[in-house]
């Protein structure tokens, strides 16, 4: 069962962390899983109910994370005079951790990516037009 869920679930993880964290999650959700068994009721499958626990595992390390603030944004002097760890990028004080300093590169130029881009795009609008009107 391993085996078979753990690349589902560490592709769901990334979905919320960096790489880097997600098998942290998937670990600590076969713990939970592993500890919570008896708890399990059936009144969805075994792999529904796993999922939820990783789901909840990651939800409450965002939350976790999110109560983190960098020592740069604390706004703490320098001996250069500066502020922040790095005075070359400073870090705005109205904008939240996690924030882009500066815009990426545009993506919508590249032939091959946008080529990927709309094919993905028709694809989700026929699968759109596929579900029922409810």
């Amino acid at each position: 069962m391993v085996s078979e869920l753990n690349p589902g679930l560490a592709r769901l993880a990334q979905a919320y962390v960096p790489a880097s964290i997600a098998d942290e999650v998937v670990q600590e959700t076969w713990a939970a899983v592993i500890e919570s068994l008896n708890s399990f009721e059936g009144k969805a499958s075994l792999k529904t109910w796993i999922y939820r626990i990783m789901l909840n595992n990651v939800r409450t390390l965002a939350k976790r994370e999110s109560k983190i603030i960098p020592f740069a944004a604390m706004g703490h002097g320098r001996e250069d005079g500066g502020t922040g760890a790095d005075a070359d990028h400073p870090v705005d004080k109205l904008l939240s951790s996690g924030f882009w300093p500066a815009a990426s590169a545009p993506w919508h130029r590249l032939p091959a990516e946008r080529l990927e881009s709309e094919e993905v795009l028709m694809m989700i609008l026929d699968a759109i037009a596929a579900l029922p009107g409810a």
